[in-house]
């Protein structure tokens, strides 16, 4: 996987500049709602004229958004910029804690995301 310098100065290259500022205003104006790393690949969430899914492969930095324009959009700019200055959840990290708790703390800490955040109990 590459490091942050590399990211960026590929970033540049395979989208372009123009999708490249367009994505750097969207994630300097929070429109990114939320990124998770899992493994090699991002998740983002990201508005614009809707709410935008989009999954990022960091091996080659190629996106697939949920917009129009399909791949290597605006928002997966966005999402990539996010990851880059730490804003995201890093799920592997969640999965291994998860697998060292005994059952009954597990169940504590189901109870409490479900009552932090009900829509966690829905999906």
């Amino acid at each position: 996987m590459q490091n942050i310098g590399e990211i960026m100065k590929d970033l540049k290259k395979i989208y372009g500049i123009k999708i490249y500022e367009r994505g750097l205003d969207y994630y300097e104006n929070g429109h990114v709602l939320c990124v998770l790393k899992i493994g090699n690949k991002l998740y983002g969430e990201v508005l614009g004229s809707g709410v935008y899914e989009v999954e990022v492969d960091l091996e080659n930095l190629n996106s697939k958004c949920s917009c129009p324009y399909g791949i290597n959009c605006k928002h997966g700019v966005a999402v990539i910029l996010g990851y880059k200055d730490g804003n995201y959840v890093d799920v592997n990290k969640i999965i291994n804690k998860l697998k060292n708790m005994k059952e009954k703390e597990l169940l504590n800490y189901i109870l409490k995301k479900i009552d932090d955040t009900p829509k966690f109990a829905i999906n």
